[in-house]
């Protein structure tokens, strides 16, 4: 671990200097008033100390550093590898913080409910253990509602802590007041949520006349002699908390770290509270919180950059990929824009299901992928507004999900990969599920993998795909992969359109308009398994937020997937799109997958197809008999 000074240090820190004033005025025997009072400053000031009593727990060296650092300052981020424990450390942070602060409100929030309740869980956990107990003294109520869980804290002025997500322009926080604001993934936050919502809430003070109050008596007290100017009471101040993992150079996040580090080191500024802590894996590694196996494997595991990104904590310039993850994020939509997550589809809008199936019932397989575009016939473009991924389920989960898709969207076309697709349509054509939905599905014929006759072969699938669509029969596209020009060619065409943006991506992070739109949406969440992760929600209001927030991540995962893509030459001349080959090793249920990303890849070339099927016009072919004419 190495330190990097800023010129905005103090020679002598509070939090050093505490103890020695603590001993300086309680000598000798002291009474029950005093012993609590030395008591409470020394455990606000040695947050080892505090951890260790009030929730049995023993913070590592770095852990005290953090939690320090962010009692300290007033911008605080945390560019941590994985498996550092800052969700954990930042729990026992605002914990901490809210015992010793009476009254202070601390906001807990993300770009998704789950992850917001991440850091709060923490102190339920914590006070819920074994050793908690007195922590679980200091809690008055813990409630969990819909969109906030928010818990009191304290014995006459109680403190609050509110876990809720960010939303897309920080609407979500709008109607709190904070002196704390805790942010997980902070990466996931926009310049325009930072600029005009989270900064000018920095510079609101909650309780002014709380604080007027107390500055009279306590300048009373000071000109009665009765108490030093060094003992004032320190009010609370606004902070600003980032907690992170690293991404690319290009995102919000690392213009921000770089802001912190020239304010840092800035001669002119002076107004600078502000603190980075850069955590690679080697923190982790010095105290034994993981094996050196674990990092040997992930190093194996992961490419060059996932790694920096992921363990090293360091920003990186791209993914590397064969697609580049810059262009991938210039394709994805305005969190306010009319094409978003949908969870149901647009009436009069027409939809493409890509499919990318998978038998197996294990978690450590690959996923079972679907994908749903939306489709901008005029323009010829299609958004992601839609994904399903998942490992470990049973036909008749699969069969569920697929009628709730196929009875809330609009589908016109469906695409899958031969490979699994054949069977899993036909299955599904005799599934009860599907059957009572009065569904049916069929094949068209069709050739639209040929390198040459592309137009004549479009024409003849026209004339299958209209007469399997005019029975109100849903369209089936079977993809063979074993065609390599023809998968070249796929990936050339959706590289081609992220570059010129024919393929989009609904935000992550939807507006309060559009998430207040999704969250009335009628669908029927209680049927559906979407995770391996399904908590058990009180109820189906509770269920579709975390639907919601499901699909979020979702969206995000099909980029991630796209980005780790990489293009070899194959032994026989041609080329494969993959995975990195020491990712390929990899068989555990955590590893990389890459089956969403098929699924896109299919769903891009089905919405091109369908697009030239529309468009195709069929002509009759002429009778070639030849009739001679004779002259008389």
């Amino acid at each position: 671990m190495s330190w990097r000074k800023g010129l905005h240090c103090k020679s002598s820190s509070e939090l050093l200097s505490a103890n020695d004033l603590i001993l300086e005025k309680y000598k000798g025997e002291l009474g029950t008033h005093d012993a609590q009072v030395s008591l409470a400053k020394f455990l606000a000031h040695n947050p080892t100390a505090a951890a260790m009593m009030l929730m049995g727990i023993d913070l590592y060296p770095f852990q005290d550093l953090l939690i320090r650092a962010m009692w300290q300052r007033d911008y605080f981020l945390a560019i941590a590898g994985r498996g550092l424990s800052k969700t954990f450390t930042c729990g026992i942070f605002a914990a901490l913080y809210a015992i010793f602060n009476p009254g202070v409100r601390i906001g807990i929030t993300s770009k998704t409910f789950r992850q917001a309740r991440a850091i709060y869980k923490t102190i339920e956990d914590l006070a819920h253990s074994p050793k908690g107990k007195f922590l679980l003294q200091c809690i008055k109520s813990n409630s969990h509602n819909q969109e906030a869980w928010e818990m009191k804290l304290g014995y006459e002025k109680d403190s609050l802590i509110v876990a809720l997500p960010l939303g897309a322009a920080g609407e979500k926080i709008r109607g709190y007041r904070f002196n704390v604001m805790l942010i997980d993934e902070m990466l996931l936050l926009s310049d325009e949520v930072i600029n005009t919502v989270i900064r000018p809430f920095l510079n609101v003070k909650i309780d002014p006349r709380d604080q007027e109050k107390i500055k009279k008596k306590e300048d009373l007290l000071i000109k009665q002699g009765v108490m030093k100017e060094s003992e004032r009471y320190k009010f609370p101040r606004a902070k600003l908390i980032g907690l992170s993992s690293a991404t690319y150079q290009f995102e919000y996040l690392y213009d921000l770290y770089s802001n912190y580090i020239d304010r840092i080191f800035s001669k002119k500024d002076k107004s600078v509270s502000h603190s980075i802590f850069q955590l690679s894996y080697e923190v982790g590694l010095k105290h034994q919180m993981y094996e050196e196996t674990v990092i040997e494997e992930a190093k194996k595991q992961l490419s060059e950059q996932q790694f920096a990104r992921e363990y090293r904590a360091q920003f990186t310039s791209d993914s590397g990929g064969y697609f580049s993850a810059q262009k991938m994020l210039a394709c994805t939509l305005d969190s306010d824009d009319d094409q978003h997550i949908r969870l149901t589809g647009e009436k009069g809008k027409e939809y493409v299901l890509a499919i990318d199936p998978n038998y197996s019932d294990s978690e450590a397989a690959d996923n079972f992928a679907m994908i749903v575009l939306e489709l901008d016939v005029e323009n010829k473009r299609s958004t992601v507004v839609h994904s399903y991924a998942l490992s470990k389920s049973n036909l008749n989960n699969r069969a569920l999900y697929l009628r709730y898709l196929l009875t809330h969207f609009n589908i016109v076309y469906i695409i899958v990969d031969n490979a699994g697709g054949f069977k899993f349509i036909n299955d599904m054509n005799d599934h009860t599920t599907i059957k009572e939905a009065g569904i049916q599905m069929k094949f068209f014929e069709q050739k639209l993998e040929v390198d040459e006759g592309y137009d004549q072969a479009i024409e003849e699938a026209k004339l299958s795909f209209d007469s399997v669509a005019r029975n109100k029969v849903i369209p089936v596209h079977s993809q063979v992969f074993n065609k390599t020009q023809w998968i070249r060619r796929a990936n050339e065409e959706l590289q081609s359109a992220f570059d010129h943006k024919r393929v989009l991506f609904s935000n992550s992070l939807p507006s309060e308009r559009i998430y207040n739109k999704l969250k009335k949406e009628r669908i029927p969440i209680s049927a559906l398994e979407y995770s391996q992760e399904l908590q058990d929600l009180p109820n189906s209001g509770a269920r579709l937020i975390d639907f919601i927030d499901h699909q979020q991540n979702m969206i995000d995962q099909i980029k991630v997937e796209c980005a780790l893509i990489e293009v070899r030459a194959s032994p026989t001349g041609g080329q494969t799109f993959d995975l990195p080959q020491n990712l390929r090793k990899d068989k555990s249920p955590t590893r990389a997958r890459k089956d969403s990303y098929t699924a896109l890849f299919l769903g891009n070339w089905g919405a091109k197809c369908y697009f030239d099927i529309r468009n195709a016009k069929t002509q009759k072919k002429e009778n070639s008999f030849f009739k001679p004419f004779f002259a008389t």
